[in-house]
């Protein structure tokens, strides 16, 4: 276990001073760095197998994917110097912590203890963050629900709703009709043309020219736009409204959807708002949206000055929009709004709904699109850093998976852990079946039971997003969005990697 331990040590140190010194940038010395890695963490996990040792030997295979980053060499070497320098000092810190307080333990012949600590700290932690999530869902349910009885009266502000609109398919036309169809007077409706390589979608937008829809030729994003927040800044500068509304073509509007934006912009004194719409199609994969809503609710996202925020349907005061920087501001930002949302939140010019049959608002997007969405977004909210992927998936799979295995597995050992565990899985449960039947139209207890199943796909998803966005491309309508995402470069920059 020394000759263990003492090798991991010293290969840890060779990646410090590696990542120290520009002279240690080669390819070659890269691979034997990362040779040096696996041979001693299998060989530690090998010697002493416990679960201990175990969370080493996990955090140990982010330090591969994170030199992995530099033998792939596809980002602008400064950036990736940063980054990948970050991640190993986090990654290796964290080995070192957990690798020096079970060295003590083992030294003091106090394992057992030290095990019956880290059970009881996790049963504390996960019983916390069970009744936090709890009541954050019960509080957001209760914050989120729109107070709107107010009708449309005096000087009605003008409203232009943006939709950018790329190799659509029907999906667009349902959209359109239902739009069309809205009682507001004072309504721009523009639909932009972003660049698509079929004439279907074209043919679609011009079809709804008598309807009064106007047709927005989109120009080539710059490579250092997102092609969505391009897309985003062409059709608020063509907007003539006081209010500009955006929304996806998966959306579906009723016919007093957009009054009812109005009067909750005005009832609630706000610049922006967005609302979380219904899930129109119950046949669909029934964890990733729903998955989606629930990070939204669950967390106590008010005390991190984080509102929740979603970009089916949203909308902003057309002075406040400019007065933030406009899109320009988050050109390579994966989510705009979110940014938009959380500096009006500080100037409590922000509100956050869900529709509870006010606003009339469905979405109707296929499994496709939902997991298209979850591997584009996921890895940039968490600020594409393998170590903060590392941190949330641990916490998660400890704090909301591993409940439910305890619950069965716990009661021969400990009946107080197992009956801690029951109690974490109920609220979990609770919490999820307590947001399914605002969000979808036929709410189901089954569904709610597959809590900790539809927690694991969402890791797979993080995990897929990570992996996509450092190694391979993610695919947003026909546009690989890694190159303004990631500082991605078109050939291996064989400049010096590391500063």
């Amino acid at each position: 276990m020394n000759l263990a331990s003492g090798m991991f040590v010293i290969v840890g140190i060779i990646e410090f001073l590696y990542f120290r010194s520009k002279f240690l940038s080669s390819k070659i010395h890269t691979v034997v760095l990362l040779a040096l890695v696996v041979i001693s963490s299998f060989y530690l996990q090998y010697r002493a197998p416990n679960i201990i040792i175990l969370i080493i030997f996990i955090i140990s295979l982010y330090r591969v994917f994170n030199i992995g980053r530099i033998l792939k060499g596809r980002m602008h070497a400064s950036y990736l110097g940063r980054t990948t320098r970050r991640s190993s000092y986090w990654l290796m810190s964290t080995q070192a912590l957990i690798l020096i307080v079970y060295l003590s333990f083992i030294w003091f012949s106090s394992f057992g203890l030290l095990m019956h600590l880290v059970l009881y700290m996790i049963l504390g932690l996960q019983l916390l963050l069970g009744i936090t999530v709890y009541s954050a869902i019960v509080r957001s349910r209760r914050d989120s629900a729109p107070k709107v009885r107010d009708q449309l009266g005096g000087d009605l502000p003008t409203v232009s709703i943006c939709i950018p609109a790329r190799n659509e398919s029907d999906d667009l036309r349902d959209c359109l009709d239902r739009i069309v169809a809205s009682d507001y007077p004072k309504l721009e409706i523009l639909v932009l043309d972003d660049c698509s390589s079929d004439k279907h979608t074209p043919e679609i937008i011009r079809s709804y020219a008598q309807e009064g829809v106007v047709f927005v030729a989109g120009a080539v994003p710059p490579s250092y736009w997102l092609a969505k927040n391009w897309a985003y800044d062409q059709l608020a500068i063509a907007a003539n409204g006081e209010i500009i509304i955006f929304c996806g073509v998966d959306a579906r509007l009723q016919r007093q959807t957009i009054s009812k934006t109005v009067v909750a912009l005005r009832s609630y004194n706000s610049d922006m708002i967005s609302v979380i719409p219904k899930l129109d199609n119950v046949t669909v994969n029934p964890f990733v949206q729903t998955m989606r809503y629930w990070w939204e609710l669950s967390l106590p996202r008010n005390l991190f000055k984080r509102p929740p925020v979603i970009s089916t349907f949203w909308a902003i005061n057309s002075t406040a929009l400019k007065k933030l920087g406009g899109f320009n501001s988050t050109r390579r930002m994966i989510t705009p709004e979110a940014s938009f949302a959380k500096q009006l939140f500080l100037e409590k010019k922000y509100q956050f709904f869900r529709d509870n049959g006010v606003f009339g608002l469905a979405t109707d997007k296929s499994s496709r699109d939902q997991t298209d969405t979850a591997i584009r977004t996921r890895y940039p909210q968490l600020h594409k850093r393998p170590e903060t992927v590392f941190l949330i998936s641990s916490a998660l799979f400890i704090a909301m998976v591993v409940p439910f295995i305890c619950a069965f597995v716990l009661w021969i050992a400990s009946f107080t852990a197992a009956l801690v565990s029951v109690v974490v899985a109920i609220l979990y449960v609770l919490s999820y079946y307590s947001l399914i039947k605002e969000v979808r139209q036929q709410p189901s207890l089954s569904v709610a039971l597959m809590f900790p199943f539809a927690v694991i796909v969402d890791l797979f998803l993080l995990h897929l997003s990570m992996f996509r966005y450092e190694f391979g491309s993610v695919e947003w309508k026909g546009r690989n969005i890694c190159i303004p995402v990631m500082h991605v470069t078109t050939g291996r920059n064989t400049k010096t990697l590391i500063k």
